[in-house]
């Protein structure tokens, strides 16, 4: 079985789409022999307490929204009850509540962050993906405090599709945050430089896996493609649409040139310290809950 991870989804303009999916953790380094260093972890931890309140308020908040609206469904039978509780002027919850839960266990809201990883980024400021993988960690720890969901990604609309194939759009995703999937933080090493990244885990990845050499060819309807010519991008892409179709995201941060960062709902740009990113994030969110 391959490292890389490759699905159909649907396109915002209801056309044919291809997920690309490389989790970090599967990006070949000497790095993850190292351990992540002291001060960058105690720097995302400060971050992290400061958002994990704002992020708990919001997703009870998104619980009752979603509860409201698609998570239950009105239940005839309380009708009659309804009508006599109110005519008896008797206030019993079990008979005015006019919902019913689709499921036993509530079920969490789902946060994604999608981070533009396009070429004007990654080349503009060598700290970038550096910067974003400081960040995901900051925001994994916040939501595990208060029990909601979060993926992380960063994130490469393909640029260079052949219309001879038949997908419109493609999405790679470096993944590096995932529930389910225990990361170990000698993994995130491989993010600390651009060079690591790209030359050593990208690199690496894309000639030990015989479908993604594939499917780069594919997608540009060549004979083959270099990894230095595989899945370019010049921004994002749809992310956010990404995040909503592929991981059921509730909200979505969008960080860079996103093509959807406005159907996004927190956006922040590139240029950013990890502690300012996170107090940015918790004052949108707050803004959310009090609309």
């Amino acid at each position: 079985m391959g490292i890389w991870k490759f699905d159909d989804y649907t396109s915002a303009k209801n056309e044919r789409a291809l997920s690309i999916q490389l989790h970090i953790r599967d990006m070949p380094s000497p790095a993850h022999a190292v351990p992540f260093p002291a001060d960058l972890r105690q720097q995302a931890v400060r971050a992290a307490a400061p958002l994990a309140e704002a992020l708990a308020d919001l997703g009870a908040e998104l619980r009752i929204r979603r509860d409201l609206v698609s998570g239950q469904r009105l239940d005839p039978r309380k009708k009659r009850a309804i009508g006599a509780a109110l005519r008896r002027d008797v206030v019993d919850i079990g008979e005015l509540r006019p919902y019913q839960r689709r499921e036993a266990q509530p079920h969490l809201p789902k946060i994604a962050v999608v981070a533009s990883a396009g070429v004007e980024e990654v080349n503009k400021d060598r700290t970038y993906i550096g910067r974003i993988a400081q960040l995901a960690l900051a925001v994994g720890w916040a939501c595990e405090t208060v029990g909601v969901e979060v993926t992380a990604h960063l994130c490469e609309g393909q640029s260079y599709l052949s219309k001879y194939q038949p997908y419109r759009e493609a999405m790679l995703a470096y993944t590096l945050l995932e529930p389910g999937r225990f990361t170990p933080l000698p993994a995130y090493n491989v993010a600390l430089a651009r060079s690591l990244f790209y030359k050593t885990g990208f690199r690496g990845a894309y000639q030990a896996d015989a479908q993604a050499r594939q499917m780069a060819a594919y997608l540009m309807q060549v004979g083959q493609v270099r990894w230095a010519a595989a899945f370019l991008s010049e921004n994002g892409g749809n992310a956010v649409q990404w995040a909503r179709t592929m991981h059921d995201a509730e909200l979505v941060i969008a960080i860079g040139n996103i093509t959807d960062a406005g159907s996004g709902d927190i956006q922040l740009g590139t240029d950013f310290g990890v502690g300012e990113a996170c107090a940015e994030i918790a004052r949108q969110a707050r803004s959310i809950i009090h609309s």
